[in-house]
């Protein structure tokens, strides 16, 4: 199964939702073939049959970072099984689950409905950038690491 979501704000580690307006939940709708040896266009008309889910407004349960596991959507709906989120990942990024969750008003976006639970094969993660130049995008990126750095370091986490 490929699942996954758009965010248009920056994910950062709260242990609190965040709200996205813009934000939607994606599946293929049909599998990915493994070891086949499919033409390019044959696999684009599979990777091109995409299900997408645009948040609802019905709460603002977009995107969760916590310290055990990074979550899309939430909220059960009435009647509904699983733990309500849209999918969620464990913090070894190792195994997930996916349920029906109000936010974006999706199904299970796996093909086991019943229990939901999925291991992880391949995380694919992009981040878009308002720069026009890879060189200032890339100098903000290091301004950024430098801030991290800075702020680890304040905190002294590692205990040095």
């Amino acid at each position: 199964d490929v699942l996954g979501c758009f965010m248009s704000i920056p994910w950062i580690r709260s242990g609190r939702y965040q709200r996205d307006g813009q934000s939607f939940v994606f599946k293929l709708k049909k599998p990915r073939p493994v070891g086949s040896s499919l033409s390019p266009d044959e696999l684009a008309a599979i990777e091109g049959d995409v299900a997408v889910y645009k948040w609802t407004g019905a709460n603002e349960m977009c995107q969760l970072v916590a310290s055990d596991k990074i979550a899309v959507g939430g909220g059960l709906p009435s009647g509904a099984g699983g733990d309500g989120f849209g999918f969620v990942i464990s913090n070894s990024f190792s195994s997930g689950s996916s349920s029906p969750c109000k936010t974006y008003d999706n199904p299970c976006l796996v093909s086991d409905p019943e229990g939901g639970a999925f291991e992880i094969a391949n995380i694919e993660l992009w981040a878009l950038t308002p720069f026009l130049f890879e060189a200032d995008a890339e100098r903000s990126e290091r301004s950024q690491h430098k801030v991290a750095r800075d702020i680890l370091q304040k905190n002294d986490i590692y205990g040095n």
